[in-house]
């Protein structure tokens, strides 16, 4: 299966946690898949997330859509394993395809030619 933001895996397993997409719907014809993620059966709500997706430590690290009246895009989220709890960083992209984390970088583009790519430093104590 490829693993883009328009095509990417479902469900996955991680350190014994079970993680699933659900209600998925694409943004325009063709377009980025966004949907809800659940947490071995806890959905988090109030979020529509999109993919591809990836794990470190207790976190999960994916992109999250935003809309709002002015500018709609994704930001970067990471969500907390033990606690289920979101947090977010930086401003709105148009396109959040993650990379790597590495040295305590997490990397994506954000353009699905994979021209613009960025780095942001990831917590220390979290």
């Amino acid at each position: 299966m490829k693993n883009n933001p328009y095509l990417f895996p479902l469900n996955y397993n991680f350190n014994g946690i079970s993680v699933k997409y659900t209600n998925l719907v694409e943004l325009g014809q063709s377009g980025i898949q966004i949907g809800k993620i659940s947490l071995d059966n806890y959905t988090i709500q109030n979020y529509d997330f999109g993919g591809p997706l990836i794990f470190k430590d207790n976190y999960i690290f994916l992109p999250l859509y935003k809309r709002s009246f002015f500018k709609s895009g994704f930001i970067l989220a990471f969500i907390n394993t033990k606690n289920y709890k979101v947090y977010t960083m930086e401003s709105i992209k148009p396109l959040i395809w993650l990379d790597l984390i590495e040295e305590n970088k997490i990397f994506f583009y954000e353009d699905i030619e994979k021209i613009k790519r960025t780095s942001y430093n990831l917590f220390k104590n979290n």
